[in-house]
């Protein structure tokens, strides 16, 4: 009877959040027949497990889990993220107190991937390999992503002891890391590499990207550059907006940068070049790798299918799924996957994700270029050379 009246809530509840246009959809979605009646089956396997299992099972965790797994079978970035990631997501292209570090946890020790530039760590002369094995003296070996941030991150002024190992040195060192406001740095260097040829080494796309780029260019030119190498290589991405601004400096107005395809009328949408921003069109070679992602690939893609530049490199790593956020009532938030990204020639960015594991999915990169051929993927550019399809760019034409 307790069942029957729980369940019978459930459907009450369901009936009043139909009252709203969101609401409208899930009633509709569940009243399908074959929906209601596992909607039904699922609500009844949460009670009995609540009530008769043999070890007490917290049923919200077991909510929790069915929606990862949900999720699973949409595609690698398709995820759930809980109030306090959210907030970590905007961070990371926009500022925030911290240490002035990227990092991931290798063999349960905290590794430095990335150090800002002009950033606390970097002026203390933290590197990139170099891995945390305490804070403020205690051991970090086996913490998580999450509580590594919330014990590096902090005030700006206030500090924070790590404790660093580094091969070459026979014992861990001790810094005192005092937290700075952390604006991201794009444009990492910028130098002529001859003569003539300008270089420009940008590692992500943040909200500052479009000014550091011009002001690069400026100074290039103002040392009588006549060629560039844009390096993109380990430039996971960012915002789409922001690599428009940098496609725009190197085409002519009212050229296609990306459109993008899905099963809504607002996921199809085009964006194109204007005549604001251009710089002279000099020769040009992109430079990519395999972890190239995302934003890099609107980039590379596009200079490539326009013929503005020679891509070099490895085979990028094929990230084009469109994340629309979604905040849910518990402040967390549903980023789905809603369309997908197509270069000007319409070669699809995105690689295969069908039948793999997360951890092949993120390590299947770099695509034999033989490979690529013997798939006909081919597509052509604007000047009607042969360039190759079946995800991320692949460096070079013919």
């Amino acid at each position: 009877m307790k069942n029957k009246r729980l369940f019978s809530i459930i459907l009450i509840f369901l009936l009043i959040i139909s009252t709203s246009f969101l609401g409208t959809k899930v009633f509709g979605l569940l009243f399908q027949v074959d929906a209601y009646t596992k909607v039904k089956v699922f609500s009844e396997i949460i009670i009995n497990i609540k009530d008769y299992y043999v070890d007490e099972k917290d049923p919200v965790h077991l909510i929790d889990s069915a929606i990862n797994v949900m999720l699973e079978e949409l595609d690698p970035h398709s995820v759930i993220l809980p109030p306090e990631k959210s907030q970590d997501m905007d961070e990371r292209f926009q500022g925030f107190g911290g240490i002035g570090i990227w990092f991931m946890i290798v063999d349960q020790k905290i590794t430095i991937t990335d150090v800002f530039k002009n950033g606390p760590c970097d002026k203390l002369g933290l590197m990139r390999g170099d891995q945390i094995v305490a804070i403020n003296g205690e051991s970090a070996i086996g913490i998580d992503n999450d509580e590594t941030a919330r014990k590096l991150k902090g005030i700006p002024g206030t500090s924070v002891d790590v404790l660093v190992e580094r091969p070459g040195w026979e014992e861990a060192k001790k810094f005192t890391i005092v937290r700075e406001d952390i604006e991201p740095e794009s444009v990492y260097h910028v130098f002529m590499l001859t003569d003539e040829i300008g270089y420009i080494e940008m590692k992500r796309f943040t909200r500052t990207t479009v000014e550091e780029l011009e002001k690069a260019l400026e100074t290039l030119e103002n040392e009588n550059m006549k060629q560039l190498v844009l390096d993109l290589r380990d430039n996971p991405g960012g915002y789409l907006p922001i690599s428009l601004g940098v496609v725009d400096k190197f085409l002519p107005g009212d050229k296609k940068i990306v459109y993008t395809k899905g099963r809504t009328r607002d996921s199809q949408k085009e964006f194109f070049s204007t005549d604001r921003d251009t710089h002279p069109f000099l020769p040009m070679i992109v430079l990519i790798d395999q972890s190239s992602a995302s934003a890099s690939e609107i980039v590379s893609g596009a200079l490539q299918d326009w013929d503005r530049a020679l891509v070099i490199g490895t085979t990028s790593f094929g990230k084009a799924l469109v994340q629309t956020p979604f905040k849910l009532s518990d402040q967390s938030r549903l980023l789905l996957t809603t369309a997908k990204y197509y270069t000007p020639s319409g070669r699809l960015i995105q690689k295969s994700y069908e039948g793999k594991t997360r951890e092949q999915y993120y390590t299947d990169s770099g695509k034999d270029l033989d490979k690529v051929k013997s798939d006909s993927l081919t597509f052509r550019t604007s000047g009607g050379r042969i360039v190759y399809g079946g995800g991320g760019i692949t460096p070079g034409w013919t």
